[in-house]
């Protein structure tokens, strides 16, 4: 199962790849950076902490026991994790929103599958 995680979030990492990559690139070609710039490349910076916030949990759920009903998994630190996870989604739609930049269309599009992937690992853990 740590396999599928690990796949499935590699969708989300290369993504927020390109996010960077497309960032990097109009940030450089920018002669001067107004606080919507500096919004759109804080939202890169979440995403990528979100998505890493996320892989971790699903690993850390998964080596508590991983039950998707909620009800057979210990207390860990998966549940600090998750939690950190869905606020951070939270805080990078509202940069991406309010931000300017190339990249962070790509941002909302990776934020949008790496929930997809941690909601996908439950359906595939009650099979």
């Amino acid at each position: 199962m740590g396999v599928a995680v690990f796949i499935l979030f590699l969708v989300p990492v290369t993504l927020i790849t390109f996010a960077s990559v497309r960032m990097k690139r109009s940030w450089d070609a920018a002669r001067t950076h107004d606080w919507r710039n500096k919004v759109g490349l804080a939202s890169v910076v979440v995403g990528w902490c979100a998505i890493v916030l996320g892989y971790a949990a699903k690993v850390a759920w998964l080596r508590a026991g991983g039950d998707p009903h909620g009800m057979g998994t210990p207390m860990g630190v998966w549940v600090p994790l998750h939690k950190l996870f869905l606020s951070a989604l939270l805080i990078d739609v509202c940069l991406a929103i309010a931000g300017r930049g190339r990249g962070r269309m790509l941002t909302l599009v990776a934020i949008g599958v790496a929930f997809g992937a941690d909601t996908m690992i439950y359906f595939l853990q009650a099979e």
